[in-house]
């Protein structure tokens, strides 16, 4: 059997791989190449309120992501005097998918004042919408995640 010698091997190495090698070589077409992940540009925004209704300035707003019993904070911001926050930020992956998954979480401190309690919103309770379609390969699109008014308790 050719097989069993070390030239039978190394014929059968220098006969199809160079054969198979080629094959694998066809032309791409008219698909770019392209490397990475796919992004999108996202803003959280909401407002904070006291039980009564009135906006509360300073809390603040710190968004993360929830991968099991872990959570990873990615960027926070203070409410203003009319009590809305926004954060930009861009996603390495779908942020509409992250929403719908209850993947997203707002945590609300009050670090300012220190008289209202501690809440967090899972974005189950949130809505996302597109403003702006993305350039079909890598780039989603840019999104607004609305949270619901957030009543905060006093301690």
């Amino acid at each position: 059997m050719i097989f069993n010698s070390k030239s039978g091997w190394k014929w059968l190495s220098a006969t199809l791989l160079p054969v198979l090698g080629f094959a694998g070589c066809g032309n791409p077409g008219d698909s770019p190449d392209l490397y990475g992940t796919p992004t999108s540009d996202y803003q959280f925004k909401g407002r904070v309120t006291d039980a009564d209704g009135k906006p509360v300035e300073g809390i603040k707003v710190v968004s993360g992501i929830v991968e099991g019993d872990r959570v990873f904070h990615e960027d926070s911001v203070s409410t203003d005097a009319d009590g809305h926050f926004v954060t930009n930020r861009k996603s390495s992956t779908s942020i509409e998918w992250q929403v719908k998954g209850n993947m997203r979480i707002l945590t609300f401190e009050d670090t300012k004042n220190g008289i209202f309690a501690n809440d967090t919103v899972r974005s189950a309770d949130m809505a996302v919408k597109q403003l702006q379609k993305g350039d079909g390969a890598w780039d989603i699109g840019s999104f607004e995640v609305t949270v619901p008014d957030k009543k905060l308790k006093r301690r």
